[in-house]
């Protein structure tokens, strides 16, 4: 599982800090990893529909951003329809970066 993680912690780090918030500054919001997870079947279709992606590479993608945003303690910030919004750009754009870093790998 290490092979697909996210590697650049601390570039994702401040993406997902864009996002999100830390549970910190709004302990009573709802958390990042839950609306994530409750939500995965969306981005996965949406990911896979939209840009052609393949549905294993979104899928481990969602593993590890849940799993990161479960690390910082990240909770939603706003309104849940403008996180939407906003992960599925930044899940599209890590998904990106790592065929990119990746290219030899994945038959597309």
């Amino acid at each position: 599982m290490a092979r697909y993680s996210i590697e650049s912690t601390d570039t994702y780090d401040r993406r997902l800090l864009r996002v999100f918030a830390r549970r910190a500054i709004a302990p009573s919001r709802l958390r990042a990893s839950v609306l994530l997870r409750n939500e995965r079947r969306y981005f996965v279709g949406k990911l896979t529909r939209d840009t052609g992606l393949h549905a294993y590479l979104v899928h481990n993608t969602m593993r590890a951003v849940i799993d990161r945003c479960r690390a910082l303690d990240l909770v939603v910030r706003g309104s849940q329809r403008a996180a939407r919004r906003a992960v599925a750009g930044l899940i599209e754009r890590i998904v990106f970066d790592t065929i990119r870093r990746r290219r030899q790998q994945y038959v597309l």
